[in-house]
């Protein structure tokens, strides 16, 4: 079975205080009136609030730097804001758009009335997971999911009507997702989605289950891509367990390139001896383990080069509070605490089922990718997950962003 890819969207939080108060009011554009009850909060976060009586909301707590503030009202479409904690307005006036129905008389390519028979199973694996945690995880409203196949793309395309509402009891959460959309092709396998997600935690007196939701989000955390992308931001990769290395496409042309090298000086490069080529140095692609594995291949194919980079070669402060996220398009992360998983080693090679979790990243453009302290990163579609983390980093195993592990015995 082949993995899939993903491309995930997620938005900007970080590290919680109490600052300024951030208030506001919400009213409909079509009736004018305030909205009563509408869902005012922080993206990925457990932060928020809802309208009062006089369409009113205030929101004490909030994260340092810049974070998504979100508004949604069944009917209407979700509103985003990007707020500067530095630069909190008096008082914000959000107006709601009503959505638009689509009479699907008039749409080209109508939502299937059938999609979730046909669909259903595929949205659930993966966007909810196929992970230990997924078969504790409840989508509570399928109703409101519609599935649209373009015939042309080969894409299936996800919208819904309202909050999606999944009830995590692995990790103690229920979690409330407003949905963009969500598309996967089923020719490339690669999928997105896009969104903003509001955590509850969930009751209990039961101590045995506070301490299992205790676990399970530590294995949850632990090498996730909030876990990397922390580390990024505090130089602490390999202190973490992270080892990345940089990435090389090579063409034919460049196989062919490295041929031409003189037989002689191949053949030392092949036996360890090459001379006059610093091989410890990753910023050069002429380097010697460069040279050796190219000459091994038989067509194209990407080479892992073997010195591990610090956080130092990859990032680089923008402020206080923000890192950016630089390297050459292509990077392969082992993280060497976790073994991969006995759910997972069903879509890898079986040689690799008793070796640590590892993933690629990808660039997808030039935009500098820029992280926050507790490891939220944005923009998502500029990032593109390979491997293990295109198969872990789904809701199942999603916490919100304000969530910091015990310290490690």
């Amino acid at each position: 079975m082949r993995l899939a890819t993903s491309i995930i969207l997620f938005f900007v939080v970080v590290t919680i205080h109490a600052q300024v108060k951030l208030s506001g009011k919400v009213t409909a554009s079509d009736t004018h009136k305030l909205i009563v009850a509408a869902n005012v909060y922080i993206s990925n976060t457990s932060i928020g609030s809802i309208t009062n009586e006089k369409g009113e909301f205030s929101i004490t707590h909030y994260p340092a730097g810049s974070f998504d503030l979100v508004v949604s009202y069944i009917g209407y479409e979700t509103y985003k804001i990007q707020v500067e904690a530095n630069k909190i307005p008096t008082s914000l006036d959000i107006v709601l758009q009503p959505k638009i129905v689509e009479l699907e008389e008039v749409v080209v390519e109508s939502y299937d009335k059938d999609g979730w028979n046909k669909w259903g199973q595929l949205f659930i694996e993966n966007f909810i997971g196929t992970s230990a945690f997924a078969s504790d995880c409840t989508l509570q409203n399928k109703e409101v999911l519609r599935f649209r196949l373009n015939k042309k793309t080969n894409e299936i395309r996800v919208v819904a009507d309202d909050r999606i509402l999944i009830e995590n009891k692995a990790l103690g959460y229920l979690l409330k997702y407003d949905m963009a959309f969500f598309e996967y092709n089923l020719t490339t396998r690669v999928f997105a989605y896009k969104g903003y997600a509001f955590f509850e935690e969930l009751e209990t007196d039961n101590k045995r289950k506070e301490n299992r939701w205790t676990e399970n989000r530590k294995e949850a955390y632990f090498g996730s891509l909030t876990h990397f992308m922390r580390s990024v931001f505090r130089n602490k990769l390999l202190e973490e367990g992270f080892e990345v290395r940089k990435m090389i496409a090579v063409s034919d042309q460049e196989i062919k390139r490295v041929k031409k090298i003189s037989p002689a000086l191949s053949a030392k490069i092949i036996n360890k001896k090459a001379t006059g080529i610093d091989s410890s140095d990753t910023r050069n692609a002429d380097s010697t383990n460069y040279y050796r594995k190219v000459l091994n291949l038989s067509g194209p194919a990407s080479v892992v080069l073997d010195k591990p980079l610090t956080g130092d070669n990859i990032a680089f402060a923008v402020d206080s509070v923000t890192c950016g996220f630089d390297f050459d398009t292509h990077l392969n992360i082992i993280y060497r605490p976790k073994k991969n998983p006995v759910e997972y080693v069903k879509f890898i090679p079986r040689s690799l089922a008793y070796t640590p979790v590892s993933s690629e990243i990808y660039r997808t453009s030039d935009k500098l990718i820029r992280i926050l302290a507790n490891g939220c990163f944005y923009e998502g579609s500029n990032l593109m997950t390979v491997g293990y983390w295109s198969w872990w980093e789904k809701m199942c195993n999603k916490l919100p962003y304000e969530y910091v592990p015990a310290p490690k015995n």
